[in-house]
């Protein structure tokens, strides 16, 4: 059973751990979900708090899940834990990650996905891996967000984007700058 009845909101902003300069301003951004990013060598005391939503970055197998919910358990504490879908190793494996009994869904990392394979981050570099990751999320009823937009400085792209992934099936969309969430 998977907590995908609980679905979180659609616009989802991601803050680098190692700028708690900024965590406030992310909580109060209008998002509905504020991703506090603490994978890339960031102290574990950067976020004391215990989040609703736990996304595990560099999931590759329905292990990884499964690790992360029985190190997380305790006192009754458990939150929804999300994959970060980001290698093409994950995406050999999309079927076996999404039947993960904790899984309540799935983000695209666009980024460290067209860096391992030496590609663009352009829309259709990378249609093919966006439209695999949503047909085995919406196989396994689980919501899928879509990376976030790259392009900072235009809002018009970001609109774009997100009107292309809604249209692709993707749940939500995530961004890296308050000023675009809303």
């Amino acid at each position: 059973m998977t907590h995908a009845s609980r679905r979180p909101g659609r616009a989802w902003l991601i803050t680098p751990g190692l700028r708690t300069d900024r965590f406030d301003s992310a909580r109060t951004s209008g998002a509905a979900v504020a991703v506090v990013g603490i994978e890339d060598s960031v102290a574990l005391a950067a976020y004391t708090a215990r989040p609703d939503l736990i996304v595990v970055p560099k999931v590759e197998a329905a292990r990884d899940i499964e690790l992360a919910a029985a190190a997380l358990e305790a006192d009754g504490y458990t939150p929804d834990i999300w994959a970060l879908i980001e290698s093409p190793r994950a995406f050999d494996h999309l079927p076996e990650i999404m039947r993960a009994p904790r899984l309540g869904g799935v983000i695209f990392g666009s980024a460290d996905y067209a860096a391992s394979v030496h590609c663009g981050l352009g829309w259709d570099a990378l249609r093919y891996v966006r439209s695999a990751l949503i047909n085995a999320a919406t196989a396994a009823n689980i919501p899928a967000i879509d990376a976030p937009t790259w392009e900072l400085d235009d809002p018009s792209i970001l609109r774009r984007d997100a009107e292309r992934a809604k249209e692709l099936g993707f749940y939500g969309k995530g961004c890296v700058h308050p000023g675009t969430c809303r």
